[in-house]
């Protein structure tokens, strides 16, 4: 028998549709800084529309999108939100969903004449450490990067120094 998991929509679009705070370069990050509530409702009608997965808004938490000052200042509780937030919202409608940390390219979608091996793991063990306490670890945890051949040993290492 084959079995079929429901994931959830996209949060972009769900956040521009509802009027919340949503901007270049912060794009969805900006929800997290002054809208986590909608998030957070974004999240549930998912799930009561049938999500068994629902992803953590953390996608643009990374220098790319917010700067590397906000990310020094406000990364971790950013991303920590991200995963708070996700995983309240499945508490709060009695749900089995799972919560699928999001982690994006660290250096820009796109954008593999930006990476830097040498600041994988200054960038990415932060956003792991935050979203480790509210993710399914085991089999939910979403990468998205521009070039896999590099970027991927480090990120496993990563992961596993969480």
């Amino acid at each position: 028998m084959t079995s079929l998991t429901i994931l959830d929509g996209g949060m972009g679009r769900e956040l521009a549709r509802l009027g919340t705070p949503f901007k270049q370069p912060e794009w969805s990050a900006l929800a997290m800084m002054e809208a986590p509530l909608t998030v957070k409702e974004i999240h549930k009608s998912y799930i009561n529309s049938g999500s068994q997965v629902i992803t953590t808004n953390s996608y643009s938490l990374v220098p790319f999108h917010i700067g590397e000052d906000v990310f020094k200042e406000r990364g971790r509780e950013l991303t920590t939100l991200s995963g708070k937030v996700a995983r309240e919202a499945v508490d709060e409608c009695h749900s089995e969903a799972k919560v699928a940390g999001s982690l994006a390219p660290l250096f820009g979608s796109y954008r593999a004449d930006l990476y830097q091996p040498g600041r994988v793991k200054e960038l990415a063990v932060p956003l792991i450490e935050s979203l480790n306490p509210y993710v399914y670890l085991d089999k939910f945890l979403l990468l998205q990067v521009t070039n896999v051949i590099c970027k991927t040993p480090l990120l496993r290492s990563c992961l596993f120094h969480s």
